[in-house]
């Protein structure tokens, strides 16, 4: 016996619905918001470990018996001759501002603004220059093995973000958010809270102004029943 199929088959199909138009750059604003806050995460437990991966302390060392230089041009042109404690000081400031930027320009980009696809693009390439130039200094400068291993790890995950990125970045510019997309419709009242959209005094005075319209309309329909009743009244005693 043949299975019997309804005729309404059209009436049980599976609705569906188109995805966004830019579901991939507003996901990968997700990642970048990830991927800033591990990279701030990870600059702390590096630092805080400093003393355990790097017991001589090299750069946490101060040398009493030499003065300090007043012209912070000397200070930055000794580093020059330590391109270890450059490339470690380069990873370290790197990873603090644009895990900042990175998180920053995800949060536009998943909230789908205008222009954040193009900042976190030059914040991805400003970034992997640096960390390329800081490798750099870790390697030729004989920095510490778990340095070079902490910076080959960043440097990867900046590849892969770079990639993303730059997809996120060819899909907005193929498709653009309106340019209104920012600008609030005219009349739009921003809520107070996720309960009330207007504080306690408005709504209170609010409140007071609604029942004082309620009782004057029922000060209105007594006052007309009173009338018809004398109008009422006044017909009797003519009868």
């Amino acid at each position: 016996m043949g299975s019997h199929l309804p005729d309404n088959q059209a009436d049980h199909a599976p609705l569906k619905t188109d995805p966004p138009p830019r579901a991939f750059a507003q996901g990968v604003g997700v990642l970048l918001q990830a991927v800033g806050g591990l990279f701030l995460l990870s600059n702390v437990c590096i630092c805080v470990c400093t003393p355990i991966w790097d017991p001589a302390g090299t750069f946490l060392k101060i040398d009493t018996t030499k003065e300090i230089p007043g012209d912070p041009l000397t200070s930055l042109g000794e580093l020059t001759n330590e391109p270890a404690k450059a490339g470690l000081m380069a990873t370290i400031l790197g990873m603090a501002i644009g895990g900042l930027a990175l998180a920053g320009f995800g949060l536009g980009l998943q909230s789908d603004r205008r222009r954040a696809a193009a900042s976190s693009l030059a914040t991805c390439t400003i970034l992997t220059v640096m960390l390329i130039g800081a490798g750099a200094g870790l390697w030729i400068g004989h920095g510490s093995m778990v340095a070079r291993i902490w910076h080959g790890l960043l440097l990867a995950l900046m590849f892969v973000v770079d990639g993303f990125v730059i997809a996120a970045f060819i899909q907005v510019r193929a498709n653009p958010p309106p340019p209104d997309a920012d600008v609030l419709p005219p009349g739009y009242k921003i809520p107070y809270s996720m309960y009330h959209d207007d504080p306690p005094a408005v709504r209170l005075a609010r409140d007071l102004a609604e029942r004082r319209a309620r009782l004057a309309a029922e000060q209105k329909e007594l006052d007309a029943l009173e009338k018809e009743l004398d109008n009422r009244r006044s017909d009797a005693e003519d009868e």
